[in-house]
């Protein structure tokens, strides 16, 4: 069974040196949230460790937070405070502390602290053996955690429910819970939850008496666990199993499932007892026949069993043990054991009339405590409502006497404050203005240097594919160039209006590569778009490629028809260049000339899609998808 407890995250320190580390931060730290939490961590670790040191940090953290006025550390100190006092067992002062926690956290408004809080005095009962106001908590906490859609921590009161009902012996209710502990998990894919919750339900239909059921679920567990690789919960359902097929009288069944779990009896969980399994193990041998075995399996329960107070048990051994040496004819072994069955039974009736009066008192101090945590809940409330009606009477006096004078001098005050600002504003605004302006006429004057380097150098070159090469990289100069010319000249310094933009760098290719515009007709389609910077370079640089390689390549006769278009629909920008000229061989297509690269590289940089279709002339299409428009 598993039940939902206070998790603390400690570091992969050594205990001694984290704690040392925090000392440190709370002694070194210069802001009040350093120092807290250093103490709230601090508190964590001394609880893990059952540490009384716990009460002394947690205390100062209370403090500090009070003097903040910090409504979820206060929440918090409290929180860690009740765990400390619930550890130490004053149950009381835990749900004190707990309850404040709530009301802190009720305050802030934090939905997961408030069902922290509500969860962790479901456990303070708990633990202090007070089931019934366990359970009341636990589905109080539940039915907060289903209507805030918290399904992992619903998942896990659930879990406690059906622990407390398997405790009270409320086996249908237990069996319940935990089908919507199933249909949780199944929702979640969450296979390890799932194994434990048919375990549970296997174990519940045990109790009942319904082992069938009980082995449809243990099997189901086993599957999960096998699957899961979970060793040793393969042992334990095992072990359960093992002793349905018992119930049954499936003694061969019964017999590998225990003799399995026992061999491993190492990963067996603490909650499943070693010594019943033993006595199981030694009522199959005997099933069987197998006498001698049989006092095997009985010999080592009673060596675990021999210091303890584990009458009941011990009372078995003696009792299964005596028919064992009755079978094997040994009737005087079966005479002695028989006998110390008889002096143990006598001996289990005194100590079942204790725990009988031990049940009793159990029972009236917990509905006095529950009268007691009423009465404090009543006082808490009744000194609330007085802090808050004598606060409200001071901030309503205060709140008279100062609104007229306060509300003429605020006004005053903001109107020049305003008027200060604005102006700061205004300014700050203007002079990142004149800033882009001045960047981006640096940048347009620096790519024309570049461009002229290029055109001077390019009078002394005789090669002819190196005077190409200078040629088309002055060009890719001036597409960029273009851009900070235009964005230097307008009013909005980050979009470039695209179809002034094209329309230029069109007519700056036509004259670059001497095109004769009443030979080579030139028709645009570009719809009125701005774009950013950032996705017209590299769309100006890809739109160059283009330009140029028809203008070079396409028209032989130099006469023909230029078709550029840029739309935008749909949210996707399409660029189209296209031409009736000569085509292009498909080996051209996958070369690995510098012009394609480049046009790869920008269509990648946009996340764009790049295609060229060669037939009657060729068409190149470009579809962007990620792009900035004004």
């Amino acid at each position: 069974m598993m039940l939902l407890v206070w998790c603390i995250l400690i570091p992969s320190l050594g205990q001694t040196e984290y704690q040392d580390s925090l000392l440190n931060v709370i002694e070194s730290a210069r802001g009040d949230s350093a120092r807290f939490w250093g103490m709230y961590n601090l508190m964590s670790d001394y609880n893990l460790e059952g540490s009384e040191q716990a009460f002394e940090v947690g205390r100062d953290a209370l403090n500090l937070a009070k003097s903040n006025g910090n409504i979820h550390w206060q929440g918090r100190a409290h929180y860690g405070l009740g765990i400390a006092h619930d550890l130490a067992g004053a149950t009381d002062s835990c749900l004190k502390h707990q309850l404040e926690a709530r009301k802190l956290f009720e305050e802030e408004g934090n939905v997961q602290w408030i069902g922290n809080t509500m969860n962790s005095i479901g456990v303070s009962y708990f633990y202090a053996g007070d089931l019934v106001n366990a359970l009341k908590w636990y589905l109080d906490v539940l039915e907060y955690w289903e209507n805030n859609g918290l399904e992992d921590e619903a998942a896990q009161t659930i879990n406690n429910i059906g622990v407390v009902y398997r405790m009270q012996r409320n086996y249908e209710d237990a069996i319940k819970i935990y089908q919507k502990s199933v249909s949780i998990k199944e929702a979640q894919g969450d296979e390890k939850g799932l194994a434990n919750t048919y375990n549970n339900i296997g174990l519940a239909y045990s109790y009942l008496g319904d082992e069938v059921q009980a082995l449809d679920y243990l099997n189901r567990a086993l599957e999960l666990y096998a699957r899961n690789e979970m060793a040793g919960e393969v042992v334990s359902v095992r072990a359960s199993m093992g002793i349905a097929h018992f119930k049954l009288n499936h003694l061969t069944e019964a017999e590998s499932h225990l003799a399995n779990a026992l061999t491993d009896r190492n990963l067996l969980p603490q909650t499943i007892e070693l010594p019943e399994l033993l006595i199981s193990m030694g009522r199959i041998k005997n099933g069987l026949s197998k006498y001698e075995e049989a006092l095997v399996y009985f010999r080592e329960a009673w060596e675990l069993l021999e210091n303890t107070d584990r009458t009941e048990a011990l009372n078995d051994v003696r009792l299964f043990g005596a028919e064992s040496f009755y079978a094997m004819g040994d009737y005087q072994s079966a005479a002695d054991w028989y006998h110390g069955y008889i002096e143990g039974s006598y001996d289990l009736m005194d100590q079942k009339r204790v725990e009988e009066m031990e049940k009793m008192r159990e029972s009236f101090n917990a509905a006095e405590r529950e009268k007691e945590l009423e009465i404090s809940q009543l006082k808490l409330a009744v000194e609330e409502r007085q802090k808050t009606y004598l606060m409200w009477g001071m901030v309503l006096a205060v709140v008279v006497l100062l609104v007229l004078t306060f509300a003429v001098w605020n006004t005053v005050r903001s109107n020049r404050k305003l008027a200060h600002q604005k102006g700061i504003i205004q300014k700050s605004l203007e002079e990142k203005e004149i800033l882009m302006r001045e960047i981006h006429h640096r940048v347009k004057n620096n790519l024309q240097v570049v461009s002229s380097l290029l055109s001077i150098q390019s009078r002394g070159i005789e090669d002819a594919k190196a005077l190409e090469a200078v040629n088309e990289s002055r060009n890719r100069v001036k597409s960029m160039a273009l851009i900070h010319q235009d964005l230097y000249r307008e009013d909005d310094l980050t979009h470039v209006d695209v179809r002034t933009y094209i329309g230029k760098l069109v007519e700056s290719l036509f004259s670059s590569y001497r095109v004769d515009q009443e030979r080579v007709k030139l028709v645009k389609e570009i719809d009125a778009i701005s774009l950013d910077v950032d996705t017209l370079i590299p769309l100006g640089l890809i739109l160059n490629e283009l330009i140029s390689n028809s203008l070079k390549y396409a028209f032989e006769q130099n006469e023909g028809t230029l078709n550029v278009t840029l739309k935008q629909e749909n949210g996707i920008l399409r660029l189209e260049v296209s031409d009736d000229g000569i085509g292009l061989d498909p080996q051209q297509l996958e070369g690995d000339g510098f012009g394609m690269k480049m046009i790869r590289a920008f269509s990648e940089k946009l996340g764009a899609s790049f295609e060229v279709i060669s037939d009657h002339g060729t068409t190149s299409r470009l579809t962007v998808k990620k792009f900035k428009a004004a």
